[in-house]
């Protein structure tokens, strides 16, 4: 493989540097007759013309990552202290708050907000290792370097994964070893599979002999290799598979949290949560170990706000976590927002009705839907009786009257039609517009 192995001195010029602070700032899209995009500041003032199908603005520290996409050409933009400037990169993304990852020819490198380079673009992958380090990955060798560029391990070791709380687990001649966060040896305990945590436990799992163990920060065995399977949840527990097949609780000292075991431990979207399984039957367990909802549900899912949809004997009951209440009335479905969090609510089928549930407000009855599904671009489709769609938004309103044949989301419009075979667009105001054909 080629790489390019240095940055171009020019970028360096390419961003002024922070002085002070950057005002809070929002970036508004402004669009023309034909649904190309431009981009100005609060002050309504030209950020980048309107001549863009799309833009994406990412926020990064007190400035911005444009990314801006025509017909022909798709082109990265930094905006900092109300300057625009263009970025020579096949692609630029977000590293973290400090540092942007850039490419040409699929050939890897980074520069910080201040424009300075940190790393040459040589690199086969850059990652971010917690918030003060990345791992990079050159010729099938992967190593670790600060955010400065600094090496912490050198790029010779078959796989690296990072432990926020412990470090760096470096794969090499068979055997994973943790290193510090300055690339020192911890401990002597040595594996073949690491598990690490999602969230920030200062415990982490280690295979050997195809048997589970735990380590603490340290790199010492506080359970020695001895576990079938090993689970970390983010409430604070660990699940363990015991030889006659059933899962325990342990605390984060491996010390049994809960008594009795169970077929099945699983994670809760809500992460002071968790869901145990006894008998094809689900219970909700929290970050104390007492059950919030018994072992008798069918299914036990978190919609979002401190509400769970809970099937009981094929019907759905709406359960809020502050109140430890079920809401009166039973549905038969529901649809929420899965990983949107801008959704103010979710979506309940009644009497072969769907119909708007509220976080904060309940059930509402202003609309009334036949049939309803989710899109990738964050909407609903909806469907009356008469067949025709509408688009029904996370917040409970309804963007497009239910008057068309068929609706395709596009970029920030939808593609309609009513009659026929006569496409045409219109905007989220479900005003007609003259989109350019691609």
């Amino acid at each position: 493989m080629h790489y390019c192995t240095l940055l171009i001195s020019a970028i360096c010029t390419l961003f002024v540097a922070v002085s002070s602070a950057q005002e809070n700032s929002t970036l508004r899209k402004v669009y023309q007759e034909n649904c190309l995009v431009g981009l100005v500041d609060a002050n309504s003032k030209e950020v980048l013309p309107t001549e863009y199908s799309t833009i994406e603005t990412t926020s990064i520290g007190n400035d911005w990552l444009l990314t801006a996409k025509s017909k022909t050409e798709l082109r990265y933009f930094w905006y900092q202290e109300n300057k625009v400037i263009p970025l020579p990169y096949t692609k630029v993304e977000r590293l973290n708050d400090r540092l942007l990852k850039v490419s040409k020819d699929g050939v890897y490198g980074a520069v910080n907000t201040a424009g300075k380079g940190v790393l040459l673009i040589n690199y086969q992958e850059i990652v971010t290792a917690g918030t003060s380090a990345v791992i990079t990955v050159q010729e099938d060798a992967y190593g670790a370097s600060t955010l400065e560029g600094q090496t912490i391990l050198l790029n010779q070791y078959a796989a690296l994964k990072y432990w926020s709380m412990g470090g760096f687990w470096g794969l090499k001649d068979g055997d994973y070893q943790l290193y510090d966060h300055k690339g020192q040896k911890i401990g002597t305990t040595i594996c073949d599979i690491v598990r690490i945590p999602t969230a920030d436990l200062p415990v982490c799992g280690v295979r050997k002999d195809k048997k589970w163990g735990l380590v603490n920060t340290k790199n010492e065995l506080i359970l020695d290799f001895q576990y079938k399977n090993i689970l970390f949840l983010d409430a604070g527990f660990i699940a363990v598979l015991e030889k006659d097949k059933k899962w325990s609780l342990l605390d984060l000292k491996g010390k049994k949290a809960v008594e009795k075991t169970y077929d099945l431990i699983l994670p809760s979207v809500h992460a002071q949560f968790v869901k145990v399984v006894e008998g094809g039957q689900v219970g909700l367990m929290n970050a104390a170990g007492k059950l919030v909802l018994p072992v008798k549900y069918q299914k036990i899912d978190y919609v979002g706000h401190n509400w769970y949809a809970v099937e009981e004997n094929t019907v759905v009951k709406l359960f809020n976590l502050k109140t430890q209440e079920f809401t009166k009335g039973a549905f038969q479905k529901f649809l929420n927002a899965v990983d949107n969090k801008d959704w103010k609510g979710f979506l309940v089928q009644e009497e072969n009705q769907w119909k708007w549930f509220d976080f904060e407000r309940g059930l509402q009855t202003t609309f009334a839907f036949k049939n309803v599904s989710r899109t990738s671009s964050g909407v609903v489709l909806v469907e009356n009786e008469k067949h025709q769609l509408g688009v029904f938004s996370g917040e409970g309103v309804l963007m497009l009257p239910m008057e068309y044949q068929a609706i395709t989301p596009k970029d920030d419009f939808f593609r309609v039609k009513k009659i026929g075979l006569d496409w045409y667009f219109v905007n989220q105001e479900n005003e007609r517009v003259s989109c350019m054909s691609e």
